[in-house]
């Protein structure tokens, strides 16, 4: 009903049609889990359409903007979804969220050097972040870049004004004293 009253006041309603899209794959979710994938398709179709409808209220909005890519990514259109994201890194180089999302599509594609090169863009872009060299360090153990992954610690724990807890995170038990 809230929504409803939304695009009930404003048929352009930003923010009653990212709510709708929402809903939408909120209901995709709970009809796959019964098995009806015919419906839930339908549904991951209204929620691309009303992601696409917030957006053009909101041109740009990163939260629609992850919500399409996120859904036109389960929808099979991995191609626009992966547009979506590199523009949101470039727009926001800040912003963590879209690398990460960037980087599981990529995974999950089998595009491992394009997986490895937006973390290290991430990185980059946000040099102080553990999470992402600590998420590098994850990708480099899983495809057996034994010496890269020893390289980016060694660099960790040489720099223990940027990376106070790089001994733990990176495994190691030596303390520093």
């Amino acid at each position: 009903g809230f929504t409803d009253g939304l695009l009930k006041r404003n048929a352009n309603s930003w923010q009653g049609h990212k709510l709708n899209g929402d809903l939408a794959l909120l209901e995709v979710r709970r009809l796959v889990q019964v098995q009806k994938m015919p419906e839930a398709k339908k549904s991951l179709g209204s929620a691309i359409a009303e992601y696409r409808a917030s957006l053009t209220g909101n041109p740009g909005d990163y939260l629609t903007t992850i919500a399409l890519a996120r859904s036109l990514e389960l929808d099979g259109e991995v191609a626009e979804s992966e547009k979506l994201f590199n523009a949101l890194t470039d727009k926001d180089k800040e912003n963590t969220q879209a690398y990460l999302e960037l980087y599981r599509l990529y995974i999950a594609e089998r595009k491992l050097t394009e997986a490895e090169g937006i973390l290290k863009k991430a990185i980059r872009n946000n040099p102080k972040d553990t999470g992402l060299r600590l998420e590098l360090a994850r990708y480099y153990l899983g495809t057996n870049k034994r010496d890269d992954l020893v390289k980016m610690l060694a660099e960790m724990k040489s720099d223990l004004r940027q990376f106070p807890n790089a001994y733990v995170q990176s495994g190691d038990r030596k303390s520093v004293v």
